[in-house]
């Protein structure tokens, strides 16, 4: 992994740390230039830590340029949540995203959770609710000041409570991204979830996790990834099929033209990112899925229709 290196006038001191404030409630639209445009800010490939101002508070997030990458060529953008009490240096670790990004030629933005929230993202409905939906916004109203982002190819991934927050800001922000990719989320499934955009959709999940449930209490992961499937206009029923013993995959087919939903299903599956070195031999852990590598493969083969 490359060396840290921090953007001008931007420092982790005890001044910096940001507190929670009041702010509206309502989530802002998403805008998005028609043409990107490229500012040559960030000229060495690396790990940068920004700052901005979001809803009255200084938030930071770390953002990953790969080496191909070239002012004025249109790049994809994928967001990567941490977990709840996590960070985004644990994000980056657990996922081992930067080495596919440098690979594959796709920039990456790891957030971080307000620290005053115990670095936890806001999920369920309230007055916090649309805090970290602006600052999502926020990030990428900064980056098409700065970087060549391709409108069509702007993805979110997040574990646990990552890939709960991926779910919230994709029925706040369903025209900006292409798709997502929630592993083990903890979804707040009451929440109500309008979209005026289809989002192709991946999530992985262990049906053995035992901090966020598969199942229970009238809640069900295949039943929440059906609700996507019914938002996109795909079939109720989805088809299935099962690569490995403990890996089982169901797909809700006739999505509109350029959109899918599949949801991995690991038998066994406990609360891990897949295919993670952090996990390696991990109770619940599995040797056939490796999440970071299906979820860019899906990213890359479905862009914004």
């Amino acid at each position: 992994m490359m060396a840290w290196m921090l953007s001008s006038c931007t420092s982790l001191t005890s001044e910096s740390t940001p507190t929670i404030t009041p702010k509206p409630t309502n989530a802002p639209e998403p805008t998005l230039p028609p043409e990107p445009t490229a500012v040559p800010y960030f000229d060495q490939p690396g790990q940068y830590l920004e700052t901005l101002q979001s809803g009255g508070e200084t938030r930071w997030f770390a953002i990953f340029i790969p080496e191909s990458y070239q002012h004025g060529t249109l790049t994809p953008l994928v967001f990567n949540f941490h977990g709840a009490g996590s960070t985004f240096q644990q994000q980056a670790l657990i996922s081992g995203m930067n080495e596919l990004a440098e690979a594959e030629g796709f920039v990456v933005v790891y957030p971080q959770a307000l620290p005053d929230n115990a670095n936890v993202w806001f999920l369920a409905d309230g007055t916090n609710r649309s805090l970290d939906v602006e600052f999502t916004q926020a990030i990428i109203d900064e980056l098409n000041q700065k970087i060549t982002i391709d409108p069509k190819r702007i993805y979110a991934t997040g574990f646990s409570n990552g890939g709960g927050l991926v779910n919230s800001i994709c029925c706040a922000m369903s025209n900006t991204f292409a798709a997502i990719a929630p592993v083990a989320g903890a979804y707040v499934y009451w929440a109500p979830c309008e979209t005026t955009s289809s989002v192709s959709v991946i999530a992985i999940h262990g049906d053995d996790d035992t901090a966020v449930a598969y199942s229970g209490g009238g809640y069900s992961t295949p039943g929440w990834a059906g609700g996507w499937a019914d938002r996109n206009g795909c079939d109720s029923t989805p088809s299935t099929s099962q690569p490995f013993d403990d890996i089982t995959i169901e797909t809700w087919d006739s999505c509109p033209k350029g959109v899918a939903v599949t949801l991995y299903t690991v038998a066994g599956g406990g609360h891990v990112w897949p295919g993670s070195v952090v996990y390696e031999g991990a109770l619940g852990a599995t040797e056939n899925l490796n999440a970071t590598e299906i979820i860019w493969d899906f990213f890359n083969n479905h862009p914004k229709p």
